[in-house]
């Protein structure tokens, strides 16, 4: 399935939303959706550590969520034309809001990584990613291009917080297709919402240009200190 047929189905679900709004109780879809912005929140304690505050879209996506059900929780009170035109858009709009939302809750509900790097002047950058064990090592899938790429290749000491411990790491970079594709489909059978991404067409099954714009790392434990 293609992006641009799954974007339609989504574009379908709201236009026949709008179409039924007389008919649909607005406070059914709001509490909908306040519990997924809430939980692009909450989704967060799921992991040891400190508690990050969603970032980038994730940080649109949570408030967007919370944000339409309030509106559609409070037109409910109303018999103004105008909110029922209010209810009809927030409808319309509804499936990919809510499939944003969604989205952003569960790339946080496997196992995450914090991944602290350093720039060339020192600061301290902190990425959570999805992380593999591949070769008695863990290794992350990222962009070639990516700003943490930049730092690695600045800076190839690392610290990565997993599983409540924070350890000092060495990054090794890999760039060659066939050690991308195996980490790529560890990653695959690893956590559920790649899956879905791929079976839904958000994410390609390949790619021919893969190992152009992607990069696996390999963190390598930091010698002992003598």
């Amino acid at each position: 399935m293609a992006q641009p047929f799954f974007l339609a189905i989504l574009v379908a679900l709201g236009a026949l939303l709008a179409a039924l709004a007389p008919r649909i109780r607005p406070p059914v879809v709001g509490w909908l959706l306040l519990l997924c912005g809430a939980s692009v929140f909450a989704v967060r304690l799921l992991h040891e550590g400190p508690y990050p505050l969603p970032r980038g879209s994730d940080l649109v996506f949570g408030p967007l969520n919370l944000l339409m059900g309030l509106l559609l929780i409070r037109s409910w009170h109303r018999s103004l034309a105008r909110a029922a035109l209010a209810n009809r858009l927030l409808l319309g709009v509804t499936p990919i809001v809510l499939f944003l939302g969604l989205g952003a809750v569960l790339h946080e509900a496997e196992e995450v990584v914090i991944l602290r790097t350093r720039n060339e002047e020192g600061t301290v950058r902190e990425t959570r990613l999805w992380v593999i064990d591949y070769k008695g090592a863990p290794w992350v899938v990222t962009g070639r291009n990516s700003e943490q790429v930049r730092q690695l290749t600045a800076n190839p000491r690392i610290e990565l917080f997993r599983r409540g411990q924070a350890r000092c790491y060495l990054a090794e970079r890999h760039g060659d297709r066939e050690t991308i594709e195996d980490a790529l489909r560890l990653r695959h059978e690893k956590y559920l919402v790649q899956r879905l991404a791929v079976a839904l067409g958000v994410w390609p099954r390949s790619r021919d240009d893969l190992d152009e714009i992607a990069i696996a790392v390999r963190f390598n434990p930091c010698p002992a200190a003598p």
